[in-house]
């Protein structure tokens, strides 16, 4: 249900792809250590579902959410020199 890619324009030192692959291995592990994660990913059978159950999943969606842009933010500090974007330096001021 859930795919993460990274895209590089070039290729990269093995000591980056080895910090990369690390950094996905820990991304894995994190969302197998919560067996109720997989419920996040229901979030179009909302309507259907009673409000507890609502919850949890909206919970669990957020959950999902926020370590996919932690993963994001920890490879991109992988790579400091490069330029970022107008919506990282906005986020970060």
């Amino acid at each position: 249900m859930l795919m993460i890619s990274v895209i590089l324009k070039q290729q990269i030192p093995i000591e980056v792809e080895k910090k990369i692959s690390i950094l996905c291995k820990e991304f894995s592990e994190q969302l197998q250590s919560n067996k109720e994660i997989f419920i996040g990913f229901h979030t179009r059978a909302l309507k259907n579902i009673d409000e507890d159950d609502q919850k949890s999943i909206i919970k669990n969606e957020s959950l999902i959410r926020e370590w996919v842009m932690n993963l994001y933010r920890a490879l991109i500090e992988i790579f400091p020199t490069r330029n970022k974007t107008e919506e990282e330096t906005i986020a970060n001021s």
